[in-house]
């Protein structure tokens, strides 16, 4: 087909050269420094959702272990494992879902903006939003429960006699 098209442009150009370019070649040219970006914002967010993952582990661990003596005592007294592993998490839930009403509009305004810079635009979906709650809500459960649980489930005896 190049072939064809060049001996037609020589029949009519002959002292000019056919110079040619695919519009897949000029699109990718186009947005590979998006590409770029976005590989890089991918990298990034995953080792900060590593990162907040671990700390969140780490500062459930914490505050389960000190309060071994107190979940013991709802144990003895009758608390059920539910209502245990509600009160371990719900303070953490608390806390995320305040970071999560901060990092909405941020993260709304800041798409927005680069959004701007593009011909064709899209407008934002609710449904962006609502995965990443989801998403958001579904790791710090995991990050929490899994040690809630452990403590809930552990022998209240153990737990009361332990030293300071």
């Amino acid at each position: 087909m190049i072939r064809e098209v060049e001996a037609i442009w020589n029949d009519f150009f002959a002292n000019d050269p056919l110079d040619y370019v695919f519009l897949h070649d000029v699109y990718y040219h186009l947005y590979q420094s998006d590409m770029r970006i976005f590989h890089m914002i991918f990298i990034f967010s995953a080792l900060a959702i590593i990162i907040a993952m671990l700390g969140l582990f780490g500062l459930s661990m914490f505050a389960i272990e000190r309060r071994t003596k107190e979940i013991g005592i709802r144990k003895v007294m009758g608390a059920s494992v539910l209502s245990i592993v509600y009160q371990l998490t719900r303070e953490f839930l608390v806390l995320v879902t305040i970071a999560i009403a901060i990092a909405i509009p941020i993260s709304w305004w800041t798409m927005n903006r680069w959004l701007e810079h593009f011909a064709y635009r899209i407008h934002i979906c609710i449904w962006i939003f609502v995965s990443g709650v989801a998403i958001t809500l579904a790791i710090a459960l995991l990050s929490i429960g899994n040690q809630a649980i452990k403590a809930a489930t552990e022998n209240p005896v153990k737990a009361i006699k332990m030293e300071s």
